[in-house]
């Protein structure tokens, strides 16, 4: 049997509905029409995880421009895409202005927030250019609001619990192997009562392969790994 590495979005997911999880992670199904607000927490995720890596800092600089770009392919000619497109790369640039220097036990003061005093409301008549657009989301996240951070002491207790944990959900993963049934949980079918999961449609269909088609493709599991930071949980 081969080894199934497990992550923490990968444990969270069985843990919330097993059938997602299969689909996802055994099936290895994508809904066609991804959930932008997850999408962009991943692409920010993947970009913190290359700044605080390993290498050169101009070198990470362009690698994360073009992890933003290459996460936004078609930014160009689809408005919502070319927002997130901006936001990400405005987060990022005031993400650098904001931590210019890491040190996660002794801090510089905190910056001073600009007065929001004497802001135009006035509607704006023309379009904004892209580097307008661009340098706008930038300083809306100058505001040190805009960002949170606390230190995270993780015992020895927290640490064994931890194991203990996804020891146990690893074994009930092995169990729905084995026995080739995912249970659903279908009070998680709909956010907040009315978003639909994005396997509801393939679910209600009882697994319809028109449906499969036509609203999912295919997409390796784990992608929010790089295959240099592989870890080595497995089981």
């Amino acid at each position: 049997m081969s080894k199934t590495i497990l992550t923490y979005s990968a444990l969270r997911l069985f843990q919330n509905c097993r059938r997602k999880y299969h689909l996802r992670y055994n099936e290895y199904l994508v809904p066609l029409k991804a959930d932008e607000i997850l999408y962009l927490g991943s692409v920010w995720h993947s970009v913190m995880e290359l700044w605080y890596g390993e290498g050169d800092r101009d070198a990470k600089l362009l690698a994360i421009r073009h992890l933003i770009d290459k996460s936004f392919p078609n930014h160009n000619s689809d408005p919502s895409r070319k927002r997130d497109w901006h936001l990400c790369h405005a987060m990022f640039d005031s993400y650098r202005a904001r931590y210019p220097e890491e040190d996660f036990q002794m801090r510089r003061a905190e910056l001073i927030a600009k007065s929001k005093s004497g802001k135009s409301t006035a509607k704006r008549r023309l379009p904004e250019s892209d580097e307008e657009f661009r340098a706008r989301l930038t300083e809306k996240y100058r505001d040190p609001a805009m960002f949170h951070r606390e230190v995270l002491y993780l015992s020895r207790q927290d640490t064994d619990r931890t194991q203990r944990e996804v020891w146990e959900l690893s074994q009930q993963i092995l169990a729905a192997r084995r026995r080739g049934f995912w249970s659903p949980n279908w009070d998680s079918c709909f956010h907040f009562g009315s978003r639909p999961c994005g396997y509801w449609a393939l679910c209600r269909s009882n697994g319809n392969p028109i449906v499969q088609d036509n609203l999912y493709t295919y997409a390796s599991p784990n992608e929010e790994l790089s295959n240099e930071n592989e870890p080595e949980t497995i089981f």
